[in-house]
């Protein structure tokens, strides 16, 4: 199992973002990270072809989108997380529907 889909899928509080490497959530680098801001949003970059972390990566953008001042994100790479949130807004509804899914 890859550290995206052990570190970024299940149940998160979206509300409380984290960028420290070996921090749970899809803002934080895996265990031992050692990248700077460049190879940080590289690494975001990546994150956004998985298809759980993307979902994940553009929750977290419609939510800070939406309520700023209800998100917190915290650690090292803050700076370059707000900018990946910031960049994702324009792609937050990307690939949705506005028609009801069919049940």
């Amino acid at each position: 199992m890859n550290d995206i889909a052990y570190k970024c899928y299940g149940v998160i509080d979206l509300s409380k973002l984290d960028t420290t490497p070996g921090g749970y959530g899809p803002l934080a680098p895996p265990a031992g990270w050692t990248g700077d801001k460049q190879a940080y949003l590289h690494l975001m970059r990546c994150r956004y072809k998985d298809m759980g972390a993307r979902q994940h990566l553009l929750f977290a953008a419609r939510l800070y989108a939406g309520s700023p001042d209800i998100v917190s994100v915290t650690g090292p790479f803050s700076d370059a997380a707000l900018t990946v949130l910031n960049g994702l807004r324009p792609l937050r509804f990307e690939g949705m529907s506005s028609k009801p899914a069919k049940g």
